[in-house]
C-alpha cells in the first residue's frame, strides 16, 4: 500500500500557521522526543513533527503506543502557552477537543472524550494525547509538546488491547492521513489560540463537557496509586474532573480512569 502521508501532501493541505515549520519522517522512534529537542532549540509555537511510522511511541504513565507502518497518525506540535502552571491542565481539554472535532470532521464518526486524554468512538479508544513540558532557562516560560496518536488504518488490533481500542478503518471510515494531519493542526491552532481568553476558556470547557463520556457516570480513578471513587459531576475551569465522593466534592487534576458505570 502506498503511503498517504508525506511532507508535501501535509503542507499542501495546511489551512493556518501551525504546521509551519514541519519535520516529516518516514520512520522515527518518537515524534514527541523529536519535538521536545526541537523546542529546546527554539522551535516556534505550531512547529510540528509528523511520521509515517513511529517505532517507539509512548503514552501516559510510561505505556507504549502500539503501531504498525501506515496504520496510525503520530503527530507532535510545540506549544508555548501563556498560562500559569495551575492552569496547564486546560491544554489536555483543548487538545482532546481539537482531536475529537478533527477526527469527526474527517471521518463523519461521532467522537467522545474520556478524561483526561483519550478520544473514543463507541466507548473504545481511537486516539490518545500525551503532553510533555520543558522549562527553558531559569524562570523561563514552559514549552509544551502535545503528542497525538490516532488509530487510522488498523484492521486487526492486537489481542492485548482486549476490545478497548478501535480505529477509523474498523469503524468503517476511510481517512486520508495527510488531510487529517492538516485538519488536526488547524483545529489545535484555533482552540489553543483561545486559552488565554476567559471567554475562550469557558467555551472550550463547555464544548469538552458536551463531548464527555465520563460526566454523569460512576467513576473509579487511580490517582498517585490511590483509588478514588465517585460520580463525575463536571470539568473544572482548569480542566480537572470534579467528583462527588463519599467525603464530598474532590477535583482531580490528573489521574487514570479504571472503570466507568452508570451512576
Amino acid at each position: 500500500m502506498s503511503s498517504d502521508l508525506s511532507a508535501a501532501r501535509i503542507e499542501g493541505a495546511l489551512r493556518g500557521r501551525w504546521g509551519r515549520p514541519l519535520r516529516f519522517f518516514e520512520e522515527i522512534a518518537s515524534t514527541n522526543s523529536e519535538a521536545l529537542e526541537w523546542a529546546d532549540g527554539g522551535a516556534p509555537e505550531g512547529a510540528a513533527v509528523v511520521a509515517d511510522h513511529q517505532s517507539a511511541g509512548r503514552g501516559r504513565l510510561g505505556r507504549t503506543w502500539l503501531s504498525e507502518p501506515g496504520a496510525i497518525l503520530p503527530l507532535s506540535v510545540v506549544l508555548r502557552p501563556l498560562l500559569p502552571p495551575h492552569r496547564l491542565g486546560l491544554l489536555s481539554a483543548a487538545a482532546g477537543l481539537a482531536a475529537a472535532e478533527a477526527i469527526a470532521g474527517a471521518s463523519g464518526l461521532s467522537c467522545r472524550l474520556k478524561w483526561p486524554n483519550d478520544v473514543t468512538i463507541s466507548g473504545r479508544k481511537v486516539a490518545g494525547i500525551l503532553l510533555e513540558s520543558r522549562v527553558i532557562g531559569t524562570g523561563g516560560a514552559p514549552a509544551v509538546v502535545c503528542g497525538i496518536g490516532i488509530n487510522v488504518r488498523w484492521t486487526k488490533l492486537p489481542e492485548e488491547l482486549g476490545g478497548r481500542a478501535t480505529s477509523l478503518a474498523l469503524e468503517g471510515a476511510s481517512v486520508d492521513r495527510a488531510l487529517l494531519a492538516a485538519s488536526l493542526l488547524h483545529a489545535l491552532e484555533i482552540v489553543c489560540g483561545r486559552l488565554d481568553e476567559q471567554r475562550g476558556t469557558a467555551e472550550i470547557i463547555a464544548r469538552a463537557t458536551a463531548l464527555s463520556e465520563v460526566l454523569g457516570q460512576a467513576v473509579e480513578a487511580r490517582v498517585g496509586g490511590v483509588l478514588v471513587s465517585g460520580v463525575a459531576l463536571s470539568l473544572s475551569t482548569a480542566g480537572g474532573l470534579v467528583l462527588d465522593t463519599a467525603e464530598g466534592c474532590r477535583v482531580l487534576d490528573a489521574g487514570e480512569i479504571e472503570r466507568l458505570r452508570p451512576a
